[in-house]
């Protein structure tokens, strides 16, 4: 038991360091944007790069910061209802929707996202939306990090139901 805690806390402290260093990127999507503005509305000069740069930052952030929110247990719910439960029974309604919705979506998201991300680096592909033509296997490579980043958040979140469901308390 002891080592599954180790690996946990691993992921938990691996999922950290991600958010903290994807939250960091807002500082350049920041700086994209008033570039952009500035360069747009001053000089009537827009650039061919800022969509796909502040999108492709956005992915990063989105993706890389999801796996924390599930570590600190801040996803989406419906608060209202499921705080009225005991911990226990939070964690059995928990353990449900994980193997009824969340593992099922986990592995399809994985396998899928897995071939999209192999095709891209195959092909070499580039982005088709400017005349940037900007190459998105990074990017997609960085997507898939976070998939799975958020992967061994639900693995991690799931253990610890099921600890939850033994002991009765979180």
């Amino acid at each position: 038991m002891a080592v599954l805690e180790r690996v946990m806390s691993g992921v938990d402290k691996l999922t950290e360091w991600a958010a903290k260093f994807a939250i960091w990127l807002i500082v350049p999507l920041i700086l994209t944007v008033i570039y952009e503005v500035i360069s747009r509305y001053g000089f009537d000069r827009p650039t061919i790069w800022h969509f796909e740069v502040s999108r492709e930052i956005a992915g990063v952030i989105f993706f890389w910061t999801s796996a924390y929110i599930m570590v600190l247990r801040r996803h989406i719910r419906v608060d209202i209802i499921y705080d009225r439960f005991s911990a226990r029974t939070q964690a059995i309604i928990d353990i449900i929707f994980t193997l009824i919705l969340v593992f099922p979506l986990w592995f399809i998201a994985v396998h899928y996202f897995f071939d999209w991300v192999s095709d891209a680096w195959r092909i070499g592909e580039r982005s088709s939306e400017s005349v940037w033509r900007v190459p998105v296997y990074p990017i997609k490579t960085m997507g898939f990090i976070g998939i799975i980043l958020l992967n061994l958040a639900i693995l991690v979140s799931f253990i610890r139901d099921i600890k939850t469901c033994i002991k009765g308390e979180r």
